[in-house]
């Protein structure tokens, strides 16, 4: 999926990326192990070919939507944020990202992005349902989503392999305010779903 005109936040803007992204910061962030600590990407290895073609699936899927994260100030990458895998069925939706700028670590950034994608999943996708998760340790992660309103729906102990030690993952949740989670619309036109489907980075 591709978006037709970005999502602006108040101090960011969400668009989608072109394969030439593969090469930009994207690719630096991909080979820091400090950015990658509590993503399952750790343990991949990445190169501009691979980006470039996780990039050009997301764009060409139907049920997923991968934006980069840009300041609106500057201009500069500093993320990127998915949704995706959209069950279009059940309306519900995944949401992941990663901050790759460590300059902007700790500055609110993931908690606005995550709350401009949950709008557009809710308001123009009419998603029923999101939910994330992240390693226990992470706290910074779940404090991000939790702010924007996703709540803990599971703990999964000692599930993940981190540093040479088991770590907890929690799974979250957010669900549509009433109102619009009355609503039933089919998916928009652009986004209807395939017969079979497929984080950030």
């Amino acid at each position: 999926m591709r978006l037709e005109r970005p999502i602006a936040a108040p101090r960011l803007i969400l668009q989608s990326l072109d394969e030439s992204a593969a090469t930009g910061p994207y690719r630096a962030w991909m080979l820091d192990s400090e950015v990658l600590r509590f993503l399952e990407a750790r343990h991949a290895k990445h190169d501009a070919q691979s980006l470039s073609a996780f990039i050009r699936s997301a764009n060409d899927s139907k049920d997923s939507l991968l934006l980069g994260m840009f300041e609106r100030a500057a201009g500069r990458h500093i993320g990127n944020i998915k949704l995706g895998p959209i069950d279009w069925p059940n309306r519900r939706g995944e949401v992941g990202l990663m901050i790759g700028e460590r300059t902007c670590w700790g500055r609110g950034y993931a908690r606005e992005a995550i709350g401009a994608m949950a709008d557009y999943a809710f308001d123009t996708l009419r998603l029923h349902k999101l939910t994330a998760g992240y390693l226990e340790p992470n706290v910074a992660s779940g404090r991000a989503f939790e702010a924007v309103g996703f709540v803990v729906e599971a703990r999964y102990a000692r599930h993940f392999l981190l540093d040479g030690a088991w770590v907890s993952g929690v799974r979250i949740a957010c669900f549509a305010p009433s109102a619009r989670d009355r609503s039933t619309p089919s998916p928009p036109a652009d986004t209807a779903p395939m017969s079979s489907g497929m984080p950030p980075g």
